[in-house]
């Protein structure tokens, strides 16, 4: 009984990714990336027009800069934006002519956090299970 489990003890730490996703991930890089279409800056502005002050929002500069920020204000000419940054910024105005991308960010929501707490609690409660019924059997 000691060895297999100090053979399932090795194995978890030698292979801690055996159970990982096995989907790779996209990541992007502005070298590899395909030329995204350009959209006039009549169309950010209309599409910005429609946003509420206070949305958070994702922005790309047709530079290749890329931040999220807080929309303040969607004028005639440009866009108002406060970025979210650790260290504060100050406020920066884009002209529509320089967007390549806005998007709206999604927010994450409380059940994601509930769903990954109820994992650790269980993963938690099975570890200790398993050492309970471990000293049960080695007790004498």
């Amino acid at each position: 009984m000691k060895r297999t489990c100090a053979c399932l003890l090795v194995a978890t730490i030698l292979f801690p990714n055996c159970a990982a996703s096995t989907m790779p991930t996209r990541t992007w890089q502005a070298s590899h990336a395909a030329p995204m279409p350009q959209a006039s800056a009549d169309v950010w502005r209309r599409y910005a027009e429609k946003l509420p002050p206070g949305s958070t929002v994702k922005i790309q500069t047709i530079d290749g800069e890329r931040f999220t920020a807080t929309l303040l204000e969607a004028r005639d000419t440009d866009l108002v934006v406060k970025p979210k940054t650790r260290i504060p910024e100050p406020v920066r105005q884009l002209a529509y002519d320089r967007l390549a991308t806005l998007d709206l960010a999604t927010t994450t929501t409380g059940a994601n956090v509930l769903k990954t707490a109820a994992i650790g609690a269980g993963i938690g409660a099975g570890v200790f299970m398993g050492l309970l019924l471990w000293a049960a059997s080695h007790w004498n």
